[in-house]
């Protein structure tokens, strides 16, 4: 296996290299990953003392549903850990019934049913492709679409309207017109 060097500006010059897996950003990135944890889900999950409710996955990113309790959540997760030195798998739980995975913040319902919105980080500043900077329209109007297409196909129902009014209010503070 080949190494991969990288530089961080921001670490006082130092090189660093990468010793396992393939390069950041390399187009054979999502396929390693994919094998990968197909392989892991098939084998070592599999021989968890434990089982998860449900278990998702996009490349890397797992949301496990869980119902056994906290004490068994500690040793599947320290089972699942355990299984190979490189790879470690994190853990969030929900904060007062919501839980972000990815883009989307799952949120526990009253009656047991799960919806789900738009989520942003902290860090998201809200600053997108300005109507007056001087590029082809195209990537305006796709900035546009996208905002507005991500709200439709990831806002549940009872979330919309608060997401289309964000959309309005971040296009106007970006000087689109209606």
């Amino acid at each position: 296996m080949s190494l991969t060097y990288f530089h961080f500006f921001n670490l006082q010059g130092e090189f660093f290299h990468h010793t396992y897996g393939v390069a950041m950003g390399s187009a054979l990135s999502r396929v390693v990953v994919n094998f990968s944890m197909e392989d892991f889900e098939t084998k070592d999950l599999a021989s968890a003392p434990f089982s998860n409710k449900k278990w998702e996955r996009f490349i890397d990113d797992t949301c496990v549903f869980w119902t056994d309790g906290s004490e068994k959540l500690d040793l599947f997760l320290y089972h699942i850990n355990s299984q190979f030195e490189s790879m470690k798998f994190p853990m969030e739980v929900e904060v007062n019934g919501c839980l972000p995975f990815l883009d989307i913040l799952l949120s526990r319902m009253y009656d047991g049913f799960i919806s789900h919105q738009v989520f942003c980080k902290k860090t998201h500043n809200e600053q997108y492709l300005h109507a007056t900077f001087h590029h082809c329209l195209a990537p305006k109007m796709g900035f546009l679409n996208t905002l507005s297409t991500r709200a439709l196909r990831i806002s549940h129902e009872y979330n919309l309207e608060e997401h289309k009014s964000h959309i309005v209010s971040v296009f106007e503070d970006n000087s689109y017109r209606r």
